[in-house]
């Protein structure tokens, strides 16, 4: 049985190094210091961490990087180079173990007390933080540039120090988060009002923290979006812009946790021809069940995955033999035969026959053998190996969505596209297509539900020779079918593709990639070619090629 921590216990890369594992003891403040620095008894603390296992260590709930933010609770200043030599033995402890060493940094802003500072609370606006009820001081832009360049050096100290990288809260009532909640910051300035400007101040600390520490440094981002009370701070438009950004804004993994307790998935399949899945698609999609395709113009078949939630009980009793027959065909046996059978099969018709043969008992076996009450929901999940049985068990695949009342319409095209595209030129796809239905979602900018519910079609392939060809003449199917790509997931796409897809998007997206990346730094080749992004003035089409 296979080790249900592996991945817990397995190392991942953050930014230039590896942690261990990814088990994290997250920064909270343990209240061990003196007179704003460490102590033995906090370098043991912590060290106990990492001698117990634990692959990144973050520490201070958070230390200060500024005079106006004193901690009062025995925790960190970050305010000169003193500190230095006592990070350098707390990272030399860390380190000592296999971890890495994190400090979280920063300003409170109007979250404290200023008889303990002995200065004014620094906040955006003259409003009161709900706890401690002071009035802060409304910062100057001075000010603002002056907590700007202490961020910069307090990272620079804990570099100095040893430090794998810093966390920089965007939440918690701090000074950043007080910037960009419209509850707290009220300015008028550039500083104040749209999103754009609430978020200035926590671009250009980032930027100069980047700047000054270089790219060796890991640069965390600890964010609240949503205030949950009236006029806060709502996760939609941060949210909305951040998230499938594909790096363009230094965010390389965006993850969005939806807990909820373990239930069963009941999990059956039915099979039928285009015309009946056709009619059938209204009724099924009623059913209220989540729906995967598995699509064979060849065949002129299209089985349905249906899977649903069921209530779990301490009796409940799992079944795992669905999913690992499932994704053990899926992940090897499949691609691994139909590498062989295009490779030394060298009739057309021959082949042809053990392709959409074994396919069809693929189909019957998904039917009549993969389906189950109570299965665990983690198990369908296909855990691909980096070679599998060898280099002939790896495929590739492609992926467009297309509006739901369109769907059908498009899907009899593209069966159509495949057996013509197959006369003309000899290639087809030798691994069934998929395909999946796609809830309305506009959580991101790049959604491709973005206007509504949406199913998808894509082929998928051991990359047989004439794959790139194909591709190629499908994303241009694609698009003049209503389709919209994934930038991940659907490869040799053209600009005027992507402009065709997203429209308007690409321009609101643009307008916040500058404000984050004003010098283009994050760009890569691939999106400044694919996004239209000019090297001067980044500047992407007005119009709109088509609008929903």
């Amino acid at each position: 049985m296979a080790n249900p921590l592996r991945h817990l216990l397995s190392p991942i890369k953050l930014g230039h190094t590896t942690a261990k594992n990814r088990i994290v003891s997250t920064p909270h403040g343990a209240a061990y210091g003196e007179r704003g620095g460490l102590t033995d008894r906090y370098i043991r603390y912590h060290e106990e961490k990492a001698k117990g296992g634990c692959g990144t260590v973050m520490m201070f709930g958070s230390s200060s990087i500024h005079p106006t933010s004193v901690n009062d609770w025995a925790e960190i200043n970050n305010w000169d180079d003193s500190i230095i030599p006592q990070f350098q033995e707390m990272s030399t402890a860390i380190h000592r173990h296999g971890a890495l060493c994190l400090s979280q940094i920063s300003h409170r802003g109007r979250r404290g007390h200023s008889w303990y500072s002995g200065t004014p609370l620094w906040g955006p606006s003259d409003t009161r933080e709900e706890r401690h009820r002071e009035w802060p001081h409304i910062m100057t832009k001075a000010e603002i540039r002056e907590v700007i360049d202490c961020w910069a050096a307090a990272a620079v100290r804990l570099k100095k120090g040893g430090y794998d990288g810093c966390d920089i809260p965007f939440y918690g009532g701090h000074l950043l988060e007080n910037f960009l909640s419209p509850l707290a910051n009220t300015r008028t300035d550039e500083y104040g009002g749209s999103i754009e400007n609430r978020t200035r101040l926590g671009q250009e600390v980032l930027r100069a923290v980047r700047e000054a520490v270089g790219k060796d440094f890991i640069i965390g981002v600890r964010h609240s979006g949503d205030h949950l009370v009236p006029g806060g701070l709502t996760k939609e438009e941060l949210l909305q812009v951040a998230r499938s950004n594909y790096g363009l804004f230094g965010v390389v993994y965006e993850v969005t946790f939806k807990v909820r307790p373990l239930q069963a998935m009941a999990v059956h399949h039915e099979s039928f021809t285009l015309d009946e899945f056709a009619r059938k698609l209204p009724e099924l999609k009623t059913r209220g069940e989540s729906i995967m395709l598995y699509i064979n113009p060849f065949t002129d078949h299209v089985t349905v995955e249906f899977r649903r939630y069921r209530p779990a009980t301490p009796s409940t009793s799992f079944t795992t033999f669905q999913w690992a027959l499932r994704n053990l065909v899926w992940s090897n046996l499949g691609p691994a035969y139909s590498h062989f059978v295009w490779t030394y099969v060298p009739l057309p018709a021959v082949r042809d026959a053990l392709l959409n043969g074994f396919y069809r008992l693929v189909d019957l076996t998904l039917v009549a053998i993969i389906r189950g009450p109570s299965t665990y929901p983690t198990d369908q999940q296909i855990r691909y190996p980096e070679v599998g049985y060898g280099h002939d068990s790896r495929y590739t695949f492609s992926i467009w969505a297309f509006p739901e009342a369109e769907y059908i319409a498009s899907l009899r095209d593209y069966f159509r596209f495949c057996h013509e595209y197959y006369r003309s030129t000899g290639y087809r796809c030798n691994i069934t297509n998929v395909g999946y239905r796609i809830a309305h979602d506009t959580s991101s900018l790049f959604s491709y539900s973005f206007h509504g519910d949406v199913i998808t079609f894509g082929p998928v392939s051991t990359g047989n020779p004439g794959w790139e060809a194909f591709l190629t003449a499908y994303n241009e199917f694609c698009s003049q079918h209503h389709g919209t790509p994934l930038f991940n997931q659907t490869n040799l796409l053209t600009p005027d593709q992507v402009r065709l897809a997203f429209g308007d998007r690409l321009e609101t997206f643009e307008g916040f990639r500058r404000r984050f990346d004003p010098h283009g730094r994050l760009v890569n080749p691939y999106f400044r070619e694919l996004l239209g992004i000019n090297e001067a003035a980044a500047s992407l089409p007005r119009k709109s090629a088509r609008k929903k």
